[in-house]
């Protein structure tokens, strides 16, 4: 699962069974939760 948070990769198997996913990057797609930045934005919050 790349570089999640221990409370995302606790999390994301509950929403899996919650919306009914076989596949976990699935749910990822759902819960727009990202293992990068894609498009590089960056946040003024992030500094």
């Amino acid at each position: 699962m790349g570089k999640l948070s221990d409370s995302v990769k606790e999390t994301l198997p509950e929403f899996q069974d919650l919306l009914g996913h076989k596949n976990l990057q699935t749910t990822m797609i759902y819960t727009h939760v990202a293992t990068k930045n894609i498009l590089g934005v960056r946040s003024p919050l992030d500094k």
